[in-house]
């Protein structure tokens, strides 16, 4: 079995930053046509799985070249010692199927 790969992967840059808008721009172009085939392409983009992954996209686009703020240090940080740690505590509840989870009494 083969260890690594030969060539690292190449990262992918976005083209465009709008790609939604150019989709509305080309379904209106084409949203007058006789045409089969534009019929169906104007059709799967006008889907709304597809407007989604686009909408993903120019969203994903818009992060990566807006100016990033530097992180915020007490969220990157993880306790080194045991006196920073906090202690975690689980707590269970144990009750019978029909028994309800608050009991209201009534003074009569």
């Amino acid at each position: 079995m083969q260890e690594r790969l030969e060539d690292p992967p190449v990262p992918v840059e976005p083209v465009c930053s709008s790609v939604c808008d150019i989709v509305d721009e080309v379904c209106h172009a084409f949203q007058p046509s006789k045409d089969f085939y534009v019929k169906e392409l104007v059709n799967l983009l006008g889907n709304v799985h597809l407007r989604a992954l686009l909408e993903t996209h120019d969203a994903v686009v818009e992060r990566r070249e807006a100016p990033s703020k530097p992180p915020d240090p007490l969220v990157l940080t993880m306790p080194t010692n045991k006196k920073e740690a906090m202690p975690i505590r689980v707590v269970g509840l144990r009750r019978q199927p029909d028994e309800p989870l608050v009991r209201l009494y009534c003074k009569g």
